[in-house]
C-alpha cells in the first residue's frame, strides 16, 4: 500500500503539467423538468446538480439532489417530494454514462453527442442513451440535452384524482458548464 502511494506522489511530481489527470468539472448545473398535462403545467428547477466529465474515458456523472428542485406553488414542491419521488427514501437522481463520439477537448468544437448509462430515478436504474450539444470553447465546455422520462417506468405512481393534473411523461432539460480541473495537486 506504502509503495503504490509513493508511485502515485512521484508520479504526479514527475510528470509535467499537461500530462497530469484531468477532469472537467461544473461551474453551473441546472436541470429543469416541465410537465404539460389538461389541466396544470407543472415546472421545477435544480441549480445545484454536480456533473463531471472524464476525459479520459470518455466518462459522464451527473447528480442531483431531488429536495433541490423549486416549484413555483409550496404545495406542489410538497407533494413531489413526500408522494412521488419519496425523496427522503430516495434523495438523488443519477446518470452514469459513456460519451459514444470521440472529442478532442483540446480544441473549440460543436459536437451532437449521445452518452449511454445508467439514469437511475427513484431507485430505479434503466440504461439509456441521451442526446445533447456539446460546446467546447476556450477552456470551457457547456452541455445542453433534453430528453423525456416516463414516470411508470421508475415506479412513479401518479394517483387516478390527480391524474389529470400531471402527465405520464415529463420533459427534462440539462444545462451544464464545465471548467477542466488538475487532478493530484
Amino acid at each position: 500500500m506504502i509503495y503504490r502511494i509513493c508511485l502515485i506522489v512521484l508520479s504526479i511530481l514527475i510528470l509535467p503539467g499537461s500530462v497530469r489527470p484531468q477532469m472537467w468539472a461544473t461551474d453551473s448545473c441546472t436541470i429543469r423538468f416541465f410537465s404539460s398535462a389538461p389541466l396544470e403545467d407543472i415546472e421545477a428547477i435544480n441549480d445545484d446538480a454536480k456533473s463531471l466529465i472524464n476525459p479520459l474515458k470518455s466518462e459522464i456523472g451527473v447528480a442531483v439532489m431531488i429536495r433541490g428542485f423549486r416549484f413555483k406553488k409550496a404545495l406542489m414542491q410538497e407533494h413531489f417530494n413526500e408522494n412521488y419521488m419519496e425523496s427522503g427514501k430516495f434523495p438523488k437522481a443519477t446518470f452514469k454514462g459513456q460519451i459514444n463520439e470521440p472529442v478532442d477537448f483540446g480544441k473549440n468544437s460543436t459536437i451532437d453527442m449521445t452518452a449511454t448509462g445508467t439514469l437511475e430515478i427513484h431507485g430505479i436504474k434503466k440504461e439509456t442513451t441521451l442526446k445533447g450539444k456539446m460546446e467546447i470553447v476556450n477552456g470551457k465546455i457547456i452541455l445542453n440535452s433534453k430528453f423525456k422520462v416516463k414516470l411508470a417506468g421508475y415506479d412513479i405512481e401518479i394517483p387516478s384524482i390527480v391524474s389529470k393534473n400531471i402527465a405520464e411523461e415529463v420533459e427534462v432539460f440539462f444545462y451544464a458548464e464545465y471548467r477542466m480541473k488538475v487532478t493530484g495537486k
